[in-house]
């Protein structure tokens, strides 16, 4: 099972399920309207179960991030599809206030590492940025 290490120098690390794409995050209604899928859910719940114990970054904090992406498997994959789906997990879970605390953002995509596949991240405060909600 995915879980959180604490690694050094402010950064939080954590070892997360393989995220849905956004093809399979979001369902449409026969209105035209979008809702996240059950899968969708189902992956912010487990993301949820291993962020929960964590004490998010206040709001007016910038953040770096980087992400490692390990597929389940070899198909050809986007390296921003599952993006969507991470941030809102995290976001949702209470890993920081808002998605738009990252200013920094580092992604590398390795070979599949076979299922389930996983993604690990590693996110801290952005030294030399000013708060990403105050309006210049």
């Amino acid at each position: 099972m995915p879980t959180k290490v604490e690694a050094k120098d402010g950064w939080k690390f954590y070892s997360l399920p393989w995220a849905p794409s956004v093809n399979h995050y979001y369902q449409k209604t026969k209105t035209g309207s979008f809702f996240i899928s059950k899968r969708g859910r189902r992956f912010r719940d487990d993301v949820a179960g291993i962020l929960r114990p964590c004490s998010p970054f206040p709001e007016n904090i910038p953040l770096e991030m980087k992400v490692d992406l390990f597929p389940p498997d070899k198909r050809k994959r986007d390296i921003d599809n599952n993006l969507k789906a991470l941030l809102d997990a995290i976001e949702k879970a209470g890993g920081f206030e808002n998605d738009v605390q990252i200013v920094s953002l580092s992604i590398v995509k390795h070979k599949s590492i076979g299922k389930p596949g996983r993604i690990d991240v590693w996110y801290r405060p952005a030294d030399g940025f000013a708060s990403p909600l105050v309006n210049p």
